[in-house]
């Protein structure tokens, strides 16, 4: 039986309409006040996933319903660029985990076991000599694509423009090409602020791409959502986060990083937010959701009152 994984409000709403046919329109009494069925896993991935609700007249059919409804939710495919990457391979393994399919876009055949252990489907392509085109052939019938490329510690300044930067536009542009929509982009946390005085030339270089990219990625007709991380650790995740358009500098387990990055291609309405994350308090789902919630001004999910 196929993974469940979190439904849509206009889903859950047609789900809800059909149970409540199915409980009061067969010679059942209708209840008094209508009744309005709200499903528990509404919006954003949560702790109840895979839990059918109980119909609230305990009817038997509806729970059925409900349970079938959930637990053969079409599986969601998700193309990630940089697919070797720590956080990529965290994604990858989450994702099959509840029966969705990744494809990890890598530049090295020697990384292929890796990416097939994390249950995900390899495909060897160098972003840096690629087009357009070409790599939207490797995006067909995808839902998503993530960006969790980076030329990593210890390259260049030039690579750091031609990997952070440009292989993110690049994968933007195949996106379009391929009829793909969403897009989800992991950035670095003060981003935004660009280059500071006492960052040395590579590292200044790597904001200045992690910059650009963003503002890139913004400006396009995607349904963008930039997750911006704070000072990655491989520790173990405690599936807890601070999650808000602005946070204090803090650290993130990549394993947390991956999880938000589930949650976010889970819900819609992320589309058009930049979010800090760093390690917290508050459960990532509900993060999530009161980041959905709250208003410019609010504290951030997650942070201490």
């Amino acid at each position: 039986m196929p993974t469940a994984r979190p439904i849509s409000r206009p889903e859950t709403t047609k789900i809800a309409l059909a149970m409540a046919k199915s409980c009061f329109g067969a010679g059942r009494p209708e209840p008094a006040p209508p009744l309005r069925v709200t499903p528990p896993w509404y919006g954003v991935a949560d702790r109840r996933r895979g839990q059918p609700a109980v119909c609230p007249r305990r009817c038997g059919e509806g729970l059925l319903r409900w349970a079938a409804a959930w637990q053969y939710r079409r599986a969601m495919k998700v193309v990630i660029a940089g697919g070797h990457g720590k956080i990529a391979l965290h994604l990858e393994r989450l994702l099959a985990e509840r029966g969705d399919h990744s494809t990890g876009l890598i530049r090295d055949a020697a990384q292929e076991a890796d990416v097939i252990a994390a249950g995900a489907h390899p495909v060897v392509v160098d972003l840096e000599n690629t087009t357009p085109a070409a790599l939207s052939e490797h995006l067909a019938g995808a839902d998503a694509v993530v960006f969790a490329a980076g030329a990593g510690p210890g390259s260049s300044a030039e690579r750091k423009d031609s990997v952070d930067r440009a292989a993110a536009a690049l994968l933007a542009d195949a996106a379009t090409l391929a009829g793909i929509r969403r897009y989800v982009l992991i950035s670095a946390i003060g981003s935004d602020a660009g280059p500071q005085p006492d960052h040395d030339p590579v590292f200044a270089a790597y904001i200045t791409a992690k910059k650009a990219a963003d503002d890139d990625v913004r400006g396009r007709d995607l349904d963008w959502t930039v997750v911006r991380p704070g000072a990655l650790t491989d520790a173990s995740g405690s599936g807890h986060v601070t999650l808000s358009s602005r946070v204090g500098r803090g650290s993130v387990p990549r394993e947390d990083v991956a999880a938000v990055l589930v949650a976010v291609l889970d819900e819609p309405r992320t589309a058009g937010l930049s979010l800090d994350v760093v390690s917290g308090r508050h459960p990532i789902a509900d993060a999530v959701a009161e980041t959905l919630e709250a208003s410019p001004d609010d504290s951030p999910a997650g942070a201490e009152s």
